[in-house]
C-alpha cells in the first residue's frame, strides 16, 4: 500500500501489504543506498515540532512498518544509474568499456568489440548509435565517447527490453508511466484497448479494480537474477525482509544451471535461513513465463528439511549430493531430491519413494549399491518425517528395530542360493508395493524358516504392518549377498 504524508520529514510511504510492494521496497532501500539519500525504514515517521527539537509519531502509522521517502529524490536519470550499476555485468555497452580500457589491442579484441557494437551479439540500441561505425584498434577515445553521450539512452533501452532485466517483469512500454489504469506487471497488465469489458464483472468497466504506481518499477531489483527469479516475501518486518532477500541472494545468484526452484529454495532456506520462523510466501518469475508463480512453504516443511540436512550431514552424504535419476516412462523421471522436497512441501512420509527404488533397484542398469545406501538413509528419514520417534517412549528400541531388521537380512542372504534369494526378494518387493501386508509376513515367516533364522523385529511387524513397514522396507533393501551391515 501507497500512503501520502503531509507536514513530515517524508511524503510518501509505502508499506509491503503484499508481494509487490514487498518487492519494491526492497528494490527502492537498494536505490536510495546506491545514491545516498535519506528514507526511512521502519514505522517511527516523525515530525518536527515547531520548536525543531521534538518529534511525535502520527497515530494513522503506529504498528506499521514501511518506508517512508522523498518522491522527488525519485528521478528517471538516477533510476537508470542504478540500474546500470545493479544490472552492469550483463549491460553491453559496460562489456565494451571494459575491453577498450587497453593500451594495445590484438585481432581477437577487435574481432569481439565489434560484435558486441554491431555484430550478433549487439543489441539495438548499439546497432542503432554505432551503425556505420567499426573500431579498428585505434579510435578507442572515440568509442568510448559515443558511448558515454548515449549513456542514457543505452541504459534504459538495453533495460527495458532484455529479457533478465525490466521486460521479464512489466510492460515495457509502462516503465516510468504514472497513473496507469492497470498494474504495469506482467500477468496483472490489460489492453485497456481490448480487453478492459472482458475482465470486467458483467463487462462493466467500472467494477474493474486495479492497482499500480511507478514504485512498481523497482520490482525487478527485489528479485534474485537467476532464471528462475525469486522473491521471498517475508514481509514480517523490513529488516526480516531485507536480511531474506540479501541471503537468498547470495546462493541463488552463484547458480551456474538451471535447477528445480522448489528444490534448490527449499535445501537454501533450510540450509541458510535461521530466522524464517514462520510460513513464507515465494513469488517466482521464469524468463519463459508470462506470469508470476506463487508457491507458500510452510514452517513445517523448512523445519523438515533443515532436520534432514542435519541428519545427513556428517553420517551420510550431503542431500545435495542425492542426484539419481530413472526414467520411469518417456514423459517421467524419478528424481530423488525433487520426490524428497515435494514430500516435505506436501507433509507426506517416504514410503512411496522407497517403495519405488526398491523396484528401481532389481533392474541391471543401476548401481545397486548407491541405491541401497540411499533407501537405507531414506528409511531413517522416515521415521524422522512422520513423528514417530518423537512418540516413542524408548527411542533407541526404534535404530535397534531397524538394525535388527538389517541384520537378519543380512543373516538370510548369507544363508539361501542367489536364485532363491532374488526370487524372494522381488516377492517381498511385490507385496510391499501392493500393500499385501499379510502377503509380506508370510514370505518373512518362510524365509525364517528357510534359513533357520531368528528375528526379533518381526514381532511389531506383524502385530501392526502398516506402522512398522518401515522394518520390511529395511529387510527387504538388506536381502543382498554382496552387501555388508556395518552399521
Amino acid at each position: 500500500m501507497k500512503k501520502q504524508l503531509k507536514d513530515y520529514r517524508y511524503d510518501t510511504i509505502l508499506f509491503p501489504t503484499d508481494w509487490r510492494y514487498a518487492a519494491a521496497i526492497i528494490g527502492l532501500k537498494q536505490y536510495f543506498d546506491f545514491l545516498g539519500q535519506e528514507y526511512h525504514d521502519y514505522y517511527e515517521i516523525f515530525t518536527v515540532t515547531e520548536d525543531c527539537n521534538l518529534f511525535e509519531k502520527p497515530e494513522e502509522l503506529l504498528g506499521f512498518e514501511g518506508i517512508a521517502y522523498l518522491r522527488e529524490d525519485i528521478t528517471e536519470e538516477n533510476y537508470l544509474l542504478f540500474a546500470e550499476e545493479f544490472f552492469g555485468s550483463d549491460m553491453q555497452h559496460i562489456k565494451v568499456r571494459t575491453k577498450l580500457q587497453k593500451e594495445a589491442f590484438t585481432e581477437d579484441d577487435i574481432r569481439e568489440v565489434n560484435g558486441l557494437l554491431t555484430g550478433v551479439e549487439a543489441n539495438t540500441i548499439l546497432k542503432k548509435i554505432f551503425k556505420g561505425i567499426k573500431f579498428d584498434g585505434t579510435n578507442a577515445e572515440y568509442i568510448v565517447a559515443a558511448l558515454e553521450n548515449n549513456r542514457f539512452e543505452i541504459i534504459k533501452e538495453t533495460f527495458r527490453n532484455k529479457t533478465s532485466m525490466y521486460r521479464n517483469f512489466a510492460n515495457i512500454n509502462l516503465l516510468f508511466s504514472e497513473n496507469n489504469l492497470h498494474c504495469r506487471l506482467v500477468g496483472f497488465n490489460v489492453d485497456k484497448n481490448r480487453k478492459s469489458k472482458s475482465t470486467s464483472y458483467n463487462f462493466d468497466t467500472k467494477t474493474l479494480v486495479t492497482t499500480d504506481c511507478v514504485e512498481f518499477d523497482f520490482i525487478p531489483f527485489g528479485f534474485t537474477k537467476n532464471y528462475d527469479a525469486v522473491m521471498i516475501n517475508n514481509n514480517y518486518s523490513i529488516h526480516l525482509l531485507m536480511q531474506t532477500y540479501n541471503k537468498i541472494n547470495a546462493v541463488l545468484d552463484n547458480l551456474s544451471e538451471r535447477q528445480n526452484i522448489k528444490v534448490t529454495l527449499l535445501k537454501t532456506i533450510a540450509d541458510s535461513i535461521d530466522f524464517l520462523k514462520h510460513d513464507v510466501e515465494v513469488i517466482v518469475k521464469a524468463r519463459d513465463k508470462e506470469y508470476y508463480e506463487s508457491l507458500f512453504i510452510r514452517k513445517s516443511a523448512i523445519s523438515a528439511m533443515e532436520k534432514i540436512t542435519k541428519k545427513l550431514a556428517g553420517r551420510h552424504k550431503q542431500i545435495g549430493d542425492l542426484k539419481f535419476q530413472y526414467k520411469i516412462t518417456d514423459s517421467y523421471w524419478l528424481d530423488v531430491q525433487e520426490e524428497i522436497v515435494d514430500c516435505c512441501l506436501n507433509s507426506l512420509g517416504f514410503e512411496k519413494l522407497i517403495e519405488q527404488l526398491l523396484k528401481i533397484k532389481e533392474n541391471n542398469d543401476v548401481n545397486r549399491l548407491y541405491l541401497h545406501g540411499i533407501i537405507n538413509i531414506l528409511i531413517e528419514l522416515d521415521w524422522e518425517w512422520k513423528g514417530e520417534i518423537n512418540k516413542m517412549e524408548n527411542k533407541k528400541n526404534i535404530s535397534e528395530d531397524i538394525k535388527n531388521a538389517k541384520n537378519c537380512a543380512f543373516v538370510v542372504a548369507k544363508s539361501i542360493p542367489e536364485n532363491k534369494l532374488s526370487s524372494y526378494r522381488q516377492k517381498l518387493i511385490s507385496a510391499l508395493v501392493f500393500h499385501d501386508y499379510d502377503r509380506v509376513c508370510e514370505i518373512i515367516l518362510q524365509l525364517s524358516g528357510y534359513a533357520n533364522v531368528s528375528m526379533p523385529f518381526a514381532y511389531k511387524l506383524f502385530e501392526n504392518p502398516e506402522q512398522n513397514k518401515n522394518l520390511a522396507f529395511a529387510f527387504a533393501n538388506g536381502l543382498e549377498k554382496y552387501m555388508e551391515n556395518k552399521e
